[in-house]
């Protein structure tokens, strides 16, 4: 997978103004994008996929030159920086982005990513922050801030930010999931099966639901029904290798040896290129006596 990856779609919402470029983990957001903005990320997008990380940063300066009042090219530059650990010049980039655009989100998101990557956690609250107060109903900085506080060993505060975007987007999958990993943590895991259910539903059959309800019940020490869910998600996805790796590893988990083996054959059937699950898989093959099949995995 390309390490820059464009979502060519406008981002949904209020922001429909924005089109949102991934660069390991950090998104760039170009606001209005013409066709001339795009073919300048696109150029630059080839250059730094093919390791020519000088030459993209130069085209992204001149960019940047032939549109100074615009804050994409400063978002490009922005995460150019950071992927080649020139965080200063990151920050100073995100911040005009912020500046030209103080009423999008991503300028914002980007900047407390930077900030919390570099271990500057005060200062990415409060970016994350000063964000609320531009623009108060915007949830993407509130999932943001849960996941913030979870991190810094708040999760009371990260529960009330998850809670309150489930409240207004209850289809909200990325709260829901991080809602319930918290609650598990704090060892509350008839919470966090509450707040799967939840989302049961409203999406009955939901495989990724269903998995993580089987990691919250696994954690509990409920075995038996963690493996239902499991394999009630493997029914609703049978095509999907990651909810076969899951039940693999819980499998492996608790000595059930076989459905291991099965759950993780099936997982390299879909994605041959997943070398934990091959790894997981020999150790299977060895535990259960099958040396020479081990060898061929």
């Amino acid at each position: 997978m390309s390490r820059l990856r464009r979502l060519r779609q406008l981002a949904p919402g209020r922001h429909a103004d924005c089109v949102v470029t991934w660069v390991a983990g950090l998104a760039v957001v170009a606001m209005a994008v013409g066709a001339a903005h795009a073919q300048h990320i696109e150029r630059i997008e080839a250059l730094f996929n093919r390791g020519e990380v000088d030459s993209a940063q130069a085209l992204a300066l001149k960019f940047r030159d032939t549109y100074p009042d615009s804050a994409s090219p400063y978002g490009v530059l922005g995460v150019l920086y950071a992927e080649t650990g020139m965080a200063d010049d990151s920050e100073r980039a995100f911040r005009k982005v912020i500046e030209l655009k103080p009423d999008v989100v991503q300028g914002y998101l980007d900047l407390s990513v930077l900030y919390a990557q570099t271990d500057r956690l005060n200062e990415a609250l409060e970016t994350l922050n000063l964000g609320f107060q531009r623009i108060p109903d915007a949830a993407p900085l509130r999932l943001a801030r849960g996941m913030l506080f979870s991190d810094i060993g708040q999760p009371r505060r990260a529960i009330e930010d998850f809670e309150q975007v489930l409240a207004a987007d209850p289809g909200n999958g990325e709260a829901r999931y991080n809602l319930a990993v918290v609650y598990s943590g704090l060892q509350e895991f008839d919470r966090a099966i509450e707040v799967i259910d939840r989302g049961l539903q409203r999406s009955p059959g939901n495989s990724m639901l269903l998995v993580n309800k089987g990691g919250v019940l696994h954690a509990k020490g409920d075995t038996e029904a963690a493996m239902r869910s499991y394999r009630l998600a493997v029914q609703n996805a049978p095509d999907d290798p990651q909810v076969h790796r899951a039940l693999g590893f819980m499998a492996f988990e608790v000595d059930s040896l076989e459905v291991a083996r099965d759950a993780w054959s099936q997982t390299l059937a879909l994605n041959p290129s997943d070398l934990e699950v091959q790894a997981g898989l020999a150790q299977a093959y060895v535990r259960l006596g099958q040396v020479n099949r081990a060898r061929s995995t």
